[in-house]
C-alpha cells in the first residue's frame, strides 16, 4: 500500500499539467475555385471565447490542403472560437492571387468554432484579387 500511494499521486499529478487537448483541423483553401499553394492558414484564438488557446498554422499545398498545427501542442488545434487569417508569401503567384487583405486580426476571412471532435474538412474560399488589367476603367466600357 506504501508503494502504491506515491505512484498514485504521481500519475494524477501528471494528468493535471496537461491543459487542454489539441484536436486535429484540416481543409482546403482555393480563390475563385482554384487551389492556392503557398499560403500559411493561420487561427488566432478570438479573445475571452477560449481558455488555454494556442495560434495555429498550417501551409497550404499544391493542391489547396492544409492541416494546422501550434507550435507548443504540435497537431491539431485546442477547441473553441477563431478567427481565421491567410498569410501570403512574401512574392509569387499565390500573394498576387490572395493578397495581404486577410492576414490581419482585423481583417479576417471569417471566424471558426473548432468542436471538441475537430474538422475534417474545413473549406476556405477566397475571391481572387484583381490585377490592375481586370480592373474595370471609370467611366469605361
Amino acid at each position: 500500500m506504501t508503494r502504491l500511494l506515491p505512484a498514485l499521486a504521481a500519475g494524477l499529478l501528471a494528468g493535471c499539467d496537461r491543459g487542454p487537448t489539441p484536436v486535429p483541423v484540416a481543409g482546403t483553401l482555393s480563390a475563385g475555385g482554384k487551389p492556392v499553394a503557398g499560403i500559411t492558414v493561420h487561427l488566432a484564438p478570438v479573445h475571452g471565447h477560449t481558455p488555454g488557446a494556442r495560434d495555429a498554422y498550417g501551409q497550404v499545398d499544391d493542391r489547396g490542403n492544409f492541416t494546422l498545427r501550434t507550435q507548443e501542442l504540435g497537431a491539431g488545434v485546442i477547441p473553441g472560437r477563431y478567427l481565421v487569417l491567410l498569410k501570403p508569401p512574401d512574392f509569387g503567384p499565390s500573394r498576387a492571387t490572395v493578397g495581404s487583405r486577410y492576414a490581419e486580426l482585423g481583417t479576417p476571412l471569417k471566424e471558426v468554432d473548432v468542436p471538441a471532435e475537430g474538422i475534417a474538412q474545413l473549406d476556405l474560399a477566397v475571391e481572387p484579387r484583381k490585377g490592375p488589367a481586370e480592373k474595370a476603367e471609370p467611366g469605361g466600357s
